[in-house]
This record gives structure tokens, sequence and C-alpha cells, in this order.
């Protein structure tokens, strides 16, 4: 039976659940992936069941040691309060990215409540989880990405350029076959992005893009400036970046909100349409 994963994005857990139930069965897809022993820390699980003749949640915790208050299961949406001045610390194992936030001057912190505002999103061409995080004023990458790009599941890992002195946005290039779930909590505040091997639909894509670039603030205005026509930043084969408008099922889509869009003077003659599989790079 086919799981209904719109069902479960950003769905609220009960507090009550996660101090209820102190293990959950990892699920089948997950069998494969590193068990992790559980020694000195509380596992926090939920198990979420929606009413009706909609199929259980198909999200479940490996043995994952984690403390605090689970608040959210989900695969993309947004979550978290907005704030300012963060301390933002990961780390990356083999399937499991924990972000950690902290309040206080890097000489002395103290962890946060709740997790600042964030956004994740699914792109294609290729398959990439883009995780923006606002209120973030201090931050290192450079050990996770590191990490990171070691996972079996993550193809290459980096920090997207954004105007905005007080985001960092992170992402993960996914390997075929692999697909994420992300969890939310608080008291202290952390995310968890969980990656598994599950089949994924490779298709032809068709979208309006730039020309190729470095990632510098260029590409961040332009990006910026598109954002509201579903623009979005996109790594090339050789190592450097475009900025993709629009996700289409035929070259017929792509060409007429290309006309569309030179017409309205958003876009100028060196946009172009093009192609590829949904889990590839352009060349």
């Amino acid at each position: 039976m086919e799981i209904d994963k719109k069902g479960y994005e950003e769905i609220e857990i009960p507090q009550e659940l996660s101090e209820m139930m102190a293990q959950v069965r990892s699920r089948e897809r997950l069998r494969h992936a590193r068990r992790k022993k559980v020694t000195g820390a509380v596992l926090a699980a939920a198990v979420l069941v929606l009413a009706g003749n909609t199929p259980p949640v198909y999200a479940a915790l490996s043995e994952v040691p984690v403390l605090g208050n689970l608040v959210q299961i989900f695969h993309i949406g947004t979550g978290g309060t907005a704030t300012d001045g963060m301390n933002m610390t990961a780390a990356a194992e083999e399937d499991v990215i924990k972000i950690n936030f902290a309040l206080g001057s890097s000489e002395k912190t103290e962890q946060a409540v709740h997790a600042p505002a964030y956004q994740a999103e699914k792109r294609t061409a290729p398959d990439r989880l883009v995780l923006t995080v606002h209120g973030v004023r201090g931050f290192d990458l450079e050990e996770l990405l590191l990490e990171a790009a070691d996972s079996p599941y993550i193809r290459d890992a980096y920090r997207e350029i954004i105007l905005d002195d007080s985001a960092v946005r992170v992402v993960l290039e996914l390997e075929p076959d692999t697909d994420f779930e992300i969890l939310e909590y608080e008291q202290p505040a952390s995310l968890e992005i969980h990656l598994f091997s599950e089949e994924q639909e490779s298709r032809d894509v068709w979208f309006i893009r730039s020309q190729a670039m470095e990632m510098t603030e260029e590409l961040a205005l332009t990006v910026e400036q598109l954002s509201m026509y579903e623009g979005a930043a996109a790594q090339t084969e050789d190592g450097k970046f475009v900025v993709q408008v629009g996700e289409f099922e035929t070259q017929e889509e792509a060409e007429q909100r290309l006309e569309e869009l030179k017409n309205q003077g958003v876009l100028d003659d060196t946009y172009l349409v093009d192609h590829c599989l949904s889990t590839e790079r352009l060349q």
C-alpha cells in the first residue's frame, strides 16, 4: 500500500506523547542503517496515527539517543520560532545529521529552548535537501559539510550564499534512491536529519536556467530576485551553479513559461530551456 506522505508533513505532536513513549520500533526501510547503542540518554520517540481512513504516518525513529521533547516529524516544510542571535553547531554521522542551537556569545552560551525559524525544501536536478535557518549569527559548517559528504547517502554538501547575514543555508545533494525525514526537538532545541534508502522516481525534468556562474553574491542576488518565480540555485556537473526557474513535465510548458517571463521583463535572452534527469546535475 502506498503511503501518503502529505498527510504527515508538519504534523504537531502532543507534548505527552514523547513522555509516554520510551522507544519505538525502527521502520523496515531503516533496517540496514547502522544501529547505535543507547547509553546515558533519553530516547524520545513517537508514532502518530491519522484519523479516518488515512493510513498510519510513515515515520519512526531508529535507535538514536536524543535529548529533548519531540515537536514534529516532517519531510519538507517550516518550523521553529522567530528569533535572532542564535549559535548553531552540527555534526554528521552515516545516516543522521544533528544540528544544535544555543544562545549567547561564543565565550558563554546556554542551550536554546526552541529552534530558530527554518525552512526545509526538496529540489530536483539534482535531488537535494535545502535547509535554511534564520536568526543565526554564529556557526561553523566546515566540519559538518566534510562529514556529511562522507555519508553514503549524500553526494555533496555545501553552503549556499544568501543575502541575509542572520541566516544560513545548507544544501545536501542526495545519492540516488535516498530520502530523508527531519525531526525537530525543544528543551533543548535541535534538528535531526535522518537519511535512509528508499526507491525514488527518476524522471526527465524541464526547466528554465541561467548561464553558469560561481557561488557568489551575484548568484545569491539572482536567486532572491527570482524566488517568487520558483527560482533556486543548482550545482552543475563541472562544479559551477545555475539558477533554475520552475519545474515542468514537457519542453513546451517550459518554453511557454520562458516566453511569458521575458515578456514581463523578468528574464532576458540569456535564459534558456534545458532538461536532465531529476537525479542528475546539468552538464
